[in-house]
């Protein structure tokens, strides 16, 4: 039932997952990693998470050419 679900959403947010910024993309991923490998540490997964998709705003800004 939960896996006919997961799969469900899925099929419903893939038309809009290219809309999504790359940040949130990492920010999502690391946060899904850090909870495959230590659940009970939500929180720390939260921080970790930010600090992804912070990372990967900077590293797009920064190579991104300037506007002046």
């Amino acid at each position: 039932m939960r896996t006919g679900l997961v799969l469900g959403v899925f099929w419903l947010v893939i038309p809009k997952a290219r809309q999504v910024p790359r940040p949130v993309w990492a920010g999502a991923l690391t946060f899904a990693g850090f909870l495959a490998i230590r659940p009970r540490l939500v929180l720390v997964g939260i921080v970790a998470a930010f600090i992804a998709m912070v990372a990967v705003a900077l590293a797009q800004r920064r190579s991104a050419p300037s506007r002046k």
